[in-house]
């Protein structure tokens, strides 16, 4: 099965696009080309997780990965980097994606290194770091928070709101224990 991540996968490495319709429809036809190529290569394929990816991205975001996605040729066996398709705002949409993901995760060992010196949840981002409180990509502060506690271990999660800066919606990047996330 692939997930949002082929979505965007799919989307990288194309070398032009062509102007397209815009919107659900464009995406459907976007998740529907990807699927013939994916059953071509003899790899699963579910084109209604593809479509309902779509919608997590601002419209612009999306209706760029759908053209790209349109234009390709083949099933992408690597994740590659953009090579002209996307307009700029899209590269700069990502490369803040990837930005907050990787803080995020670099936060999280911040914090559990302090938690494993200290046995307990700091009271704040800064407290582990022992500076400012770190800002996201998009200049808005990260949130620590548990996530389940017990007598004999505290979970936790360090999350950025994301491009839309609203916490607890479906664009937040979240590093949690054992992973990090863009939410879907």
């Amino acid at each position: 099965m692939r997930s949002w991540l082929s979505v965007l996968v799919f989307g990288m490495g194309l070398s032009a696009c062509a102007e397209k319709p815009s919107g659900h429809a464009h995406w459907s036809a976007a998740c529907a080309h990807a699927g013939e190529l994916y059953k071509a290569a003899g790899e699963a394929w579910t084109a209604q997780g593809c479509v309902e990816s779509f919608s997590a991205f601002p419209l612009e975001v999306a209706d760029d990965v759908a053209r790209c996605m349109r234009q390709q040729t083949s099933v992408p066996t690597e994740p590659a980097p953009d090579k002209g398709c996307w307009r700029a705002e899209t590269r700069t949409y990502f490369k803040r994606v990837d930005e907050a993901t990787e803080a995020a995760g670099k936060l999280h060992q911040a914090v559990q290194t302090y938690m494993d010196a200290n046995s307990r949840l700091p009271s704040s981002l800064s407290k582990a770091i022992g500076h400012a409180e770190p800002l996201d990509p998009w200049g808005r502060p990260f949130r620590l928070r548990p996530v389940t506690e017990t007598d004999t271990e505290t979970d936790f999660e360090v999350r950025s709101a994301g491009p839309d800066g609203t916490f607890d919606t479906d664009d937040d990047v979240i590093a949690a224990p054992d992973f990090i996330y863009f939410q879907f």
